[in-house]
């Protein structure tokens, strides 16, 4: 029996949208749940891209539970396949999206090193914005 997926009944744009929504909300796990089903659809740079929505989601996921070797890795992925599509793309804004990422990123690469001894501000975490 094929199991059916979470979001299947809505359509890719309504997918997208709820996606967003979550990734804003800081629901980082069903963010990764519908953008995944958007990616399973697609091909080529389309593809990509929804990717680096998805690494950068699971990224903060596993920041939020203290897993700073999994939040790297995710978010380096994420930030890496996002970087070609800017300033903005499938109508949302990538620049600021990546710099905020990236900053978060380096707090978790210090933190790894033990460098770090600042508290994460969950405030750095970026939203997902759609371009003007």
């Amino acid at each position: 029996m094929k199991v059916q997926p979470k979001f299947a009944i809505l359509s890719e744009e309504e997918k997208f949208a709820k996606g967003v929504a979550l990734f804003n909300s800081r629901d980082f796990f069903d963010c990764h749940d519908v953008i995944e089903e958007i990616w399973l659809e697609r091909r080529q740079k389309d593809r990509t891209f929804f990717q680096g929505i998805i690494h950068v989601a699971v990224g903060f996921y596993h920041l939020d539970n203290g897993n700073y070797k999994g939040s790297r890795s995710q978010l380096s992925k994420g930030v890496a396949k996002l970087q070609p599509f800017q300033p903005a793309y499938y109508g949302i804004e990538l620049s600021a999206f990546l710099t905020r990422t990236s900053r978060c990123l380096e707090w978790v690469v210090q933190r790894e090193l033990e460098v770090q001894t600042e508290a994460f501000d969950s405030a750095w975490i970026p939203t997902l914005e759609f371009a003007k």
